[in-house]
C-alpha cells in the first residue's frame, strides 16, 4: 500500500524495503534491536508520566520490547545448546 506524499513526486512506498531478508540476525544485532527498544519505551514511559503519553502505543512499545527481548533470550538460548 502506498501513500501519497507529494503529488508532484507520485507515491511513496510505506515500508521500508527489508535488509538482509531471510538472513538470521546476529546475537549482537538482537541485542541492540533489544535494548533500542528498551529505550525507545523508557522514554515513551517519561512522556506518560508527564501525562503526554496515550496508553495504547505505550502498550505497543511494551510489546515490541518484550517480542525484541523475547527474540534475544530465543537466540541465546539456540546459541547455547548448539542446534
Amino acid at each position: 500500500m502506498t501513500q501519497p506524499s507529494n503529488p508532484a513526486c507520485g507515491p511513496r512506498p510505506t515500508h521500508a524495503p527489508a535488509s538482509g531478508a531471510g538472513r538470521t540476525p546476529s546475537i549482537g544485532e538482537l541485542a541492540a534491536l533489544a535494548a533500542h527498544a528498551e529505550r525507545r519505551l523508557a522514554l515513551y514511559r517519561r512522556r506518560i508520566y508527564l501525562g503526554r503519553g496515550d496508553a495504547r502505543r505505550l502498550h505497543e512499545l511494551e510489546r515490541i520490547a518484550g517480542g525484541a527481548h523475547d527474540r534475544l533470550r530465543r537466540a541465546r538460548d539456540h546459541e547455547r545448546t548448539g542446534q
